[in-house]
């Protein structure tokens, strides 16, 4: 990295790099509005209150952060999403029954439209929703967007001003010309299309803060500024990186470094390479400069998931192993495009278009580009078979093969996945009670549907519920199906009887069990076929399955 980088770095990991927000107080008159002018006002006003982090070092500026401020803020941090925040204090992290624990929910922006188009083409199609969508609450809706749209071209210009007078404090020539640069830029974007690699990097930067999570597909969306400011000499391979690992920083430098969160690169997570809607494999090489990039880095965020395909070439896809091999902070993931694209496309009936946009989040969740990830729960997926053989011993005894053991445990398992759904969508719903403004701007169909995305306002999304304990599962039925109804060493009964006891004066039983074992990982045809047959099941159980937004 360069010496300008260098400094950012050291700043960034130092924590002194994070936005502080600036509280305002709001005029009191504002209790008399209507629910959605007020929230929308208010918020515009806490955006056009707030300061641009801008250094020596700065090429970049216009992030912004929501807080405790009560405020309609982003779908991620969710501050001001009232009804929320009432549920999460109550559910997040506090399981219902031993079984639907509420969780984080991610959402990844769809830039493509803004740097397509700029804030000016976002604020043509809300004009042109209002055509369609004539109920008064929904223009009610559509015109909070509209104005939180103009607001941060505002911000834009603001941080120009800022950019422009702390230019004038810098002595070093080249910092002093980069801060110029960024103040004229910031006149132009995110309000206009970006018509350069910088200006783009720039307008993810500005519009980061409508959604501070995933920046979905950079690989993609900025490709073809990339190629043809490399092909006119107007920037060098090494600037753009400068600019990239710029855009990098900030996505660490938005978690104070206090936070636990500072050292998980799960905080933002993003993917590079995979099929293009075209079929062909889309690593190219703005995937190879991104890891280059990152890696250089000494943060832990963001993340970075390779979307490997069959076409892609085996001396990329060994550069990026070789990356994540050398990384200290592991922040290179792979998922394999083959079996993603598959059941998008074979099971879920996305268009090949859509399904080849999706992106991984926080902790590798997949979501679609312009989509909020539409599950938010975790499954004890073990409750089932702890029921199963504790409390339901005389059923279990009577079953004379694996297939009526089987049987009796997917009736358990497929009665605990829907009641752990029936929660999620419980949850959701409660969600869905505050409606988003700032993030919807840079979000598929919100604007066209005059929906909030919280509210289900994304015609496709992924609902992907996360079954914790499967390992344990999968363990568990390979031992029976083994020891109890293949191998026959002992019984279903004296295997009860042993758990029971937890294993007390069992122990030459437990102790053969852990030494023969065919446990999942091995890769032979037993744990193969259990864990097989237990997915063959959640598919029939979940294949035509919808949440409650669809």
């Amino acid at each position: 990295m360069n010496e300008r980088i260098k400094a950012l770095a050291d700043l960034t990991m130092q924590g002194e790099m994070f936005v502080n927000d600036v509280q305002i107080e709001f005029d009191r008159m504002d209790l008399f509005l209507s629910k959605t002018e007020r929230e929308v006002k208010q918020l515009c006003e806490y955006i056009l209150a707030q300061e641009p982090k801008i250094t020596p070092y700065s090429a970049m500026t216009g992030f912004f952060r929501f807080s405790g401020a009560d405020v309609v803020g982003d779908a991620f941090v969710r501050y001001g999403h009232k009804i929320t925040q009432q549920t999460m204090r109550s559910f997040y992290l506090k399981p219902i029954e031993n079984l639907s624990t509420m969780e984080w929910q991610h959402a990844t922006a769809d830039f493509k439209r803004v740097l397509t188009r700029g804030i000016k083409g976002i604020i043509e199609d809300i004009d042109a929703s209002m055509q369609v969508n004539t109920a008064p609450e929904q223009i009610e809706f559509l015109r909070g967007l509209r104005k939180v749209a103009e607001t941060m071209i505002l911000w834009a210009h603001k941080c120009s001003d800022r950019a422009r007078t702390f230019a004038e404090t810098v002595e070093d020539a080249q910092y002093k010309a980069n801060l110029t640069r960024l103040a004229d830029a910031l006149m132009r974007v995110p309000e206009h299309a970006p018509s350069n690699f910088y200006e783009a990097v720039l307008t993810v930067y500005v519009c980061y803060s409508a959604d501070p999570d995933s920046i979905g597909v950079p690989d993609r969306y900025f490709l073809d500024l990339y190629r043809k400011d490399i092909a006119a000499g107007t920037l060098m391979r090494e600037e753009a990186k400068s600019y990239l690992q710029e855009l990098f920083l900030m996505l660490q430098a938005k978690t104070k470094v206090t936070n636990p969160n500072f050292t998980r690169g799960g905080e933002s997570h993003f993917c590079i390479g995979g099929y293009l809607p075209s079929g062909e494999d889309g690593y190219n090489e703005l995937s190879e400069l991104i890891i280059e990039s990152l890696i250089e880095l000494p943060t832990y965020a963001p993340q970075v998931t390779l979307r490997w395909t069959k076409k892609m070439p085996r001396e990329a896809f060994r550069y990026a192993m070789d990356a994540e091999r050398h990384d200290p902070n592991k922040r290179i993931a792979f998922t394999n495009d083959e079996k993603r694209i598959q059941t998008y496309t074979g099971i879920c009936g996305f268009p090949m278009e859509k399904a080849v946009n999706y992106t991984t989040v926080g902790c590798n969740e997949p979501t679609g580009l312009g989509c909020i990830a539409g599950s938010t729960s975790y499954m004890n997926i073990t409750r089932c078979l702890d029921r199963l053989l504790h409390e339901m011993g005389d059923t279990v005894r009577k079953a004379a093969t694996w297939d009526e053991f089987y049987t009796v445990f997917e009736k358990e398992m497929f009665a605990d996945i829907d009641e752990a759904l029936l929660w999620d969508d419980k949850l959701m719903l409660q969600r869905a009670k505050d409606v988003n403004y700032i993030t919807n701007l840079f979000f598929n169909d919100c604007i066209e549907n005059a929906t909030s995305l919280t509210q289900g306002g994304c015609k496709w999304a992924i609902a992907s519920p996360s079954l914790i304990g499967m390992t344990n599962v999968i363990d568990s039925l390979i031992v029976i199906k083994q020891f109890v109804f293949e191998e026959k060493l002992f019984t279903m009964g004296e295997l009860l009887d042993a758990l029971r006891a937890n294993w007390d004066e069992y122990e030459d039983m437990r102790t053969l069990i852990h030494k023969r074992g065919s446990f999942f990982g091995n890769d032979d045809d037993l744990s193969n076929s259990v864990a097989r047959q237990l997915y063959e099941s959640f598919y029939q159980l979940l294949k035509d399955r919808k949440n409650v937004f669809g």
